[in-house]
This record gives C-alpha cells, sequence and structure tokens, in this order.
C-alpha cells in the first residue's frame, strides 16, 4: 500500500510495509520467499514506516538480486533460530 507520507518524505518506494500484503501471498510466492517475507515483516513491525522502508532498501542495496536477499534473510531467521528461539528476529546488521 503506497503511503502518501513517505513519499512527502522523499522516501522511494513509498510502500508501507506493514499494511501491505495479500491474503493469498502462499499462492503467489514460493516457500524460500514467504519465509523471508514473514521474518522481515516481522523484523520491521515495531519501527515507523520511513525506518522500515529505508532499512528494507538498504538491506536489498547490499544484496546483487532478490534470490540472494531471500537466502539472506532465510540464513539470518535460521541462525536467530538456533541462537534465541524464543526471539524469532532478524539481527540488525551493519
Amino acid at each position: 500500500m503506497l503511503d502518501r507520507r513517505l513519499a512527502e518524505q522523499r522516501i522511494w518506494p513509498a510502500i508501507d510495509l506493514p499494511r501491505s500484503g495479500t491474503r493469498r501471498e502462499e499462492q503467489l510466492l514460493s516457500a524460500a520467499t514467504l519465509l523471508a517475507v514473514n521474518h522481515w515483516r516481522r523484523a520491521l513491525s515495531g519501527l515507523r514506516p520511513d525506518e522500515a522502508m529505508q532499512g528494507l532498501t538498504a538491506q536489498l542495496a547490499r544484496h546483487p538480486s532478490n534470490s540472494d536477499f531471500v537466502l539472506f534473510v532465510n540464513r539470518q531467521a535460521a541462525l536467530d533460530e538456533v541462537e534465541q528461539p524464543e526471539a524469532r528476529r532478524l539481527r540488525p546488521t551493519g
């Protein structure tokens, strides 16, 4: 879902991540991608929309492709599960 406040702050893409999504994601995305999307949404859920979008775009810029980003998120989630199973949140990265 587009967010006018993000666009006014010149944050692109101006997507409100917590409000975006569909009830049919499991039919549209592969299992690995769906897992990464769910982990990333949980990790960003406590942030303001501008912080979430800036964090996501910063992480995407660090990876040459979407598939590399999905692998990264799923690896981080697996590490977090081993280290702190109760936390189930991604570790912030540089």
